[in-house]
């Protein structure tokens, strides 16, 4: 694995359902709520996993990740120092 020195990592779990696919999408939100980076936009299957994004392209601030798992939102807070 390469590693990334401005690396945020995000652990996620979609939970078992009977049909196979689940939406997700993954977006870095500002203060305002404007997305800065949508990471992931796709259909998975169950399970736990992780994603790791570069910060670097982003300038230092307060920022949230907004995870979508079909029609539930998880919003957690993400600071990038300097």
């Amino acid at each position: 694995m390469q590693k990334i020195f401005n690396a945020y990592k995000i652990h996620y779990t979609i939970p078992a359902i009977k049909t196979g696919l689940i939406n997700v999408s993954i977006e870095i939100r500002d203060l305002l709520g404007r997305i800065v980076k949508t990471l992931l936009e796709e259909a998975r299957t169950s399970g736990t996993y992780d994603l790791y994004f570069d910060l670097s392209s982003i300038p230092p601030g307060i920022y949230f990740y907004v995870i979508r798992i079909n029609e539930k939102i998880f919003e957690c807070r993400c600071i990038k120092i300097g």
